[in-house]
């Protein structure tokens, strides 16, 4: 039977049943409340905040939301039709990731200094304030990201309905009011658009780490379950006939195709609102884009090394290219594994989940700042949600997501889920060129950016974007079959003649044509004004015009307490009464401005105003702030007559046009806004650093505890080694102390027995009786001599004093326990003694065991031989003694003698030495100073110990 049957055979006899909608809504909601959990512990742990933010692989972690459920899905669909185009979608970020980290860094830097808090604040920033350029770029945003968010919820409710087989209309219906509410919950929560969420980003890189996990670990059981252990993989592979270069069969530019999908998914990584907002917005570090930049590709590796397999795997099983959008799921339930199509599930969800929040923080912000509040300045009935953002940006998520629900709905299964995701990528690599232009090219104008993107994102529209829903009519199909007023070249299919291009690479290819050339020309045509040269030369007038700054007097002075309260009333439209007062006064006091009741003259306006101006484009944007704080009356017309005068009298002063003194402030401010940043990290590092300290102070206290009691355990096992070794020597002289005394006890015995036949005979044979008993006592002081030394030997010596002791009489105590033994074995033993007294400082039970076991080493090395002996030889010269130990061996190798003191080391067989003797006997004789080695020039076996005496 042919594999395909067995995989048909199978799926009929084995696929699972549906899992209930309830226990799918039940693991939904289980992974959530996990989520919440999670970020409810980081938000009341700021050191733990810190700590895991402070990691580079968070960041990395977060980055990751750039995997979709497309990453996990609609990949391998593209892959299935398309082949290995879908391999861009992998090879773009992780180029942007390589080759694009100095952009990163200089969006993260602007970043810190502007309060810059989405994409459209940048452009509006870079361009000299022009709002229509943040309203262009919002509304490119929305329109870019609503097919891609609707992306997810097809993914959702399509894996939903193949888990369940039943309809998802209420379940959609409560995913999305769910989602809404953690996105509210966890990421809009503060006015203040800059303040980081780490809350959010923990949850974001766990979420993941989550996405990862599944898919990698369920992609190598599914190919593994249906390749038979991997053994049918070619087999399978070859009777697909998959075909990998499928992308460029009917297209005679597949690789210019290639190169396209790399730049868009390259731009997709960085412009997307959710990667502009994890990669720019919430970097706590730049030095974590360095990271980013090589363990960033791993990740995706990781979790696109299976889309082939996967891919192969699906087609062989039965199912459709139809279908291939969900292979993932489906090959679980036809393996008969529920569980693993759950997890699937949770995958997909998680991924979905992730992009949907971050993308709708970055959206709500954006349309916040620069559709609704300049609109409700603008307009007095709108006035009012200018004193409600915070409720704005919820409603704008609500929307969006809503909006991104009923886009599901209105496009249906007309476009799969790869065609929508590049869609929505190939509107956001609209933002290329006016960003990289921006950053790069000093000339590009404000006006040249905003016509190259009207012109580009017209192009989009008509192109990509109208096609969706005009086909979808009779009166839209005979449009786009006949093309407007029925030029055919207009048609968006084979526009200008571009018939053999994908639409997505087509309207690229157009789009970005006319973008570049907007921008190019516009800003050729329509010059912004100089700004002047932006140098580190510049920066050497500015101590001048600060001090020129200082010493002007307009006549015209300000009281604090007026122009507190003033932006107290501008920040009451966007906080509390109390909490307005407080954010109020932490910006006079940023100024050094403590106390209300001073007077400062007028020109200290200039950098308060620059404050507040900074502060509210975290709140509302940057296109508003400067707006907001005018239209408040924060400054009055006599204050800003005379800001001018100031400006007028510095810009004589110092020979610069307007531009270019603006220029310098935005420098000044810049570079102190930079040390700024740098203090207060210093400062962190250096509360870090001590709590570190502390954290090691403690380690190495309680590694010294840990070391003392070693130490003790050390002197303790020593002292046990000692005694061992002691008592193996005791052991050794059992044989001899034994033959020691049992001669004499026959000698008293016999003594006694005739001194019993003597006064039996005769009793008045007293003086042979006294001779008799003479002999008896001294046997028995023998007897006691022996035991005496023998207990003295044995007990603990450890503690003794040094006393001065010859030399020559430890020997002589030391002999009598091995002579004996020495004599039945048959070997000699030769002491010549020193011709002087040799004093020494010493533990003479110590050295006493030292020697015996040289001398008992000595034994066991020559017992077998014929020629038995031992020389025991003492000298003195310069201040040291030695003592020579010379038996009839022949030596011993250097081999050996290199390991000889080494703790356990033995030549001897198994169960007749410890190895411990000569150790111990080393460290007893470097105690008293000395020193003991092995004689190598000897032809015979030495041993030589040295010690330090003095002549008596």
């Amino acid at each position: 039977m042919h594999f395909n049957d067995i995989f048909y055979v199978s799926q009929k006899k084995v696929r699972s049943d549906p899992i209930s909608p309830s226990v799918i809504f039940a693991s939904i909601a289980f992974y959530l409340a996990a989520i919440i959990a999670i970020a409810y512990a980081i938000k009341r742990s700021p050191d733990l905040q810190t700590k895991w933010l402070s990691s580079p692989m968070i960041y990395v972690l977060t980055l990751a939301v750039y995997c979709t459920s497309w990453s996990l899905f609609g990949v391998i669909g593209m892959a299935t039709r398309s082949g290995l185009l879908f391999l861009p979608v992998y090879l773009g970020p992780t180029l942007a990731a390589m080759l694009g980290a100095p952009i990163v860094a200089k969006l993260v830097a602007m970043k810190d200094l502007h309060h810059i808090t989405n994409l459209a604040d940048l452009m509006v920033h870079r361009y000299k304030n022009c709002t229509a350029l943040g309203v262009i770029t919002t509304l490119i945003a929305l329109v870019g990201t609503i097919p891609y968010a609707a992306l997810q919820f097809k993914s959702i409710s399509a894996t939903f309905r193949i888990l369940s087989d039943s309809s998802t209309q209420y379940f959609e219906f409560a995913i999305v009011v769910i989602i809404i509410l953690v996105t509210i919950f966890l990421g809009i929560r503060k006015l203040d658009a800059t303040e980081r969420h780490p809350a959010l980003m923990l949850t974001i890189a766990f979420e993941s780490i989550v996405k990862l996990a599944i898919a990698f670990l369920a992609s190598l059981f599914l190919v593994y379950i249906f390749s038979d252990k991997f053994s049918s993989l070619g087999e399978i592979f070859a009777a697909t006939e998959w075909k990998p270069f499928s992308f460029a069969e009917n297209n005679q530019f597949g690789f210019f195709s290639w190169m396209i999908y790399i730049s868009l998914s390259a731009s997709a990584a960085i412009f997307l609102p959710r990667q502009f907002h994890v990669a720019v917005v919430e970097n706590t570090n730049p030095l974590h884009i360095r990271t980013a930049a090589w363990l960033f590709p791993v990740y995706l590796f990781l979790i696109a090394f299976s889309i082939v397999p996967l891919t192969i795997v699906g087609l062989s099983a039965q199912l459709s290219t139809d279908q291939a959008d969900t292979f993932l799921i489906r090959l679980p339930l036809l393996a008969g594994n529920a569980p693993l199509a759950l997890l699937v599930f949770i995958a997909g969800f998680s991924a979905s989940s992730g992009m949907i929040m971050i993308e709708t923080i970055a959206l709500s912000t954006m349309t916040s700042n620069h559709l609704i509040i300049p609109a409700a300045s603008r307009f007095l009935w709108l006035r009012y949600l200018t004193r409600n953002i915070l409720k704005v940006r919820w409603a704008v998520a609500a929307i969006f997501i809503f909006s991104a629900y009923e886009y599901t709905h209105l496009v249906g299964d007309n476009y799969p889920l790869a065609q929508m995701g590049m869609n929505s990528f190939a509107a956001f690599f609209l933002f290329v060129p006016p960003v990289v232009a921006g950053l790069y090219w000093e000339r590009a104008s404000s006006k040249g950016a905003l016509i190259g993107l009207l012109a580009g994102f017209g192009a989009w529209v008509y192109l990509l974007f109208l096609p969706t829903f005009l086909q979808m009519t009779e009166a839209g199909s005979l449009f786009l079959e006949i093309g407007p007023w029925g030029i055919g070249a207009l048609r968006p299919a084979e526009f200008l003649g571009i018939e053999t291009l994908d639409p997505v690479c087509r309207t690229t290819f157009v789009a970005l044509l006319l973008n570049c050339s907007g921008l190019i020309f516009g800003s050729l045509l329509f010059p912004d004004k100089r700004l002047g040269n932006e140098s580190e030369g510049a920066l050497s007038d500015l101590p001048r015009f600060r001090k020129l700054t200082e010493e002007f007097d307009s006549g015209m002075v300000i009281l604090i307490s007026d122009k507190l309260a003033a932006l107290e009333r501008l920040l009451q439209n966007y906080y509390g009464a109390q909490e307005a007062h407080d954010v109020a006064v932490s910006i006079f006091e940023k100024r050094g401005i403590r106390e209300t009741d001073v007077i400062l003259p007028v020109a200290a306006l200039i950098e308060i105003i620059r404050d507040i101006e900074t502060y509210l484009s975290g709140i509302i944007g940057v296109a508003s702030a400067h707006q907001v704080l005018i239209s408040a009356g924060f400054i009055t017309q006599e204050e800003q007559k005379a800001v001018s005068d100031i400006y007028g009298t510095l810009l004589s002063e110092m020979h610069i046009s307007p531009a270019e003194m603006r220029r310098k402030l935005d420098y000044f401010s810049e570079r102190e806004a930079i040390l700024a940043s740098q203090t207060d990290l210093l400062e962190v590092k250096l509360a870090e650093r001590d709590v570190e300290n502390e954290e090691k102070n403690a380690k190495i206290f309680d590694a010294n505890r840990k070391l003392e009691a070693s130490l003790a355990e050390l002197k303790a096992a020593q002292v046990m080694l000692l005694e061992s070794s002691k008592f193996a020597a005791l052991g050794e002289m059992a044989g001899g102390i034994a033959h020691e005394i049992n001669t004499p006890l026959g000698t008293i015995q016999l003594l006694s027995s005739e001194l019993r036949e003597a006064l039996e005979a005769d009793p008045a044979e007293v003086d042979f009786a006294k001779r008799l008993n003479a002999q008896i006592e001294n046997t028995t002081v023998r007897i006691a001599a022996i035991i005496h030394g023998l207990r003295h030997f044995s007990r603990d010596a450890g503690q003794d004093p040094f006393i001065e002791i010859e030399l020559a009489t430890i020997l002589h105590d030391t002999l009598p326990f091995c002579l004996d033994r020495f004599k039945i074995e048959g070997i000699r033993v030769l002491f010549l003694p020193p011709q002087t007294s040799i004093l020494i400082s010493a533990r003479p039970v110590q050295l006493s065991q030292v020697f015996l076991n040289i001398l008992n080493n000595a034994r066991d090395a020559i017992r077998n031989l014929d020629d038995k002996w031992i020389t025991i030889e003492v000298a003195a010269e310069g201040g040291l003694a030695t003592v020579s130990f010379t038996d009839s061996g022949l030596g011993i190798s250097k081999e050996v003698q290199d390991k000889i003191f080494q703790p356990f080391f033995t030549t001897k067989p198994t169960g007749e030495g410890t190895g411990l003797g000569l150790s111990v006997s080393k460290g007893i004789i470097e105690l008293h100073k000395g020193s003991i080695r092995v004689d190598g020039t000897c032809k015979n076996t030495r041993m030589i110990v040295t010690l330090p005496y003095r002549r008596s």
